[in-house]
């Protein structure tokens, strides 16, 4: 690295000054970014509201926050890998849990897919007091899709709640 890009870390750079802004409203950023010129180095970004745009109230600025300035520092060794192998085990382990991940969505999606299909005809054949508990709300359901098709009813509501009016008879 050259001497002139050394002496960019530390260096504070000013774009709106400290006096335009409200004392309470500085807010900041950190980002690490390794790049060729500066390999190890992190920048802060300073934000401030105008003095005239904060509202003390809600402790928020009404407008756009100004970058009152921009630093850049040497970051802290532990901020990188140490060592391409060290790179390695972390993109290792990255496509690992990618793995497990994809796997795991495949069996989610597996359980969705796989559940039960009912015959309308067949339920309703078989009657609202003859249903298994499981059966009960795929006959509801039914007798819904039913009463539509042949005027019975004129909404999904009005379906579903004489649907299950039909099930609650079979307890008395």
């Amino acid at each position: 690295m050259s001497e002139e890009k050394k002496k960019k870390i530390p260096s504070v750079e000013t774009y709106f000054p400290r006096e335009g802004c409200h004392p309470e409203s500085f807010r900041t950023d950190i980002f690490i970014k390794p790049s060729d010129a500066l390999p190890r180095h992190k920048v802060r970004l300073i934000y401030c509201c105008p003095k005239d745009k904060w509202n003390p109230e809600t402790g928020r600025c009404e407008d756009a926050m100004k970058l009152h300035s921009l630093i850049r520092e040497e970051a802290p060794p532990e901020s990188f890998p140490s060592s391409s192998g060290e790179l390695q085990e972390i993109k290792a382990k990255l496509s690992e849990l990618e793995a497990k991940f994809n796997e795991m969505m495949q069996m989610m999606s597996k359980k969705v897919s796989s559940r039960k299909k009912y015959d309308c005809e067949k339920l309703l054949e078989k009657g609202a007091c003859n249903l298994e508990p499981i059966e009960k709300r795929a006959f509801v359901m039914c007798y819904l899709q039913k009463g539509l098709k042949e005027g019975m009813i004129k909404t999904r509501a009005e379906g579903m709640k004489k649907g299950w009016e039909e099930i609650r008879k079979c307890k008395d």
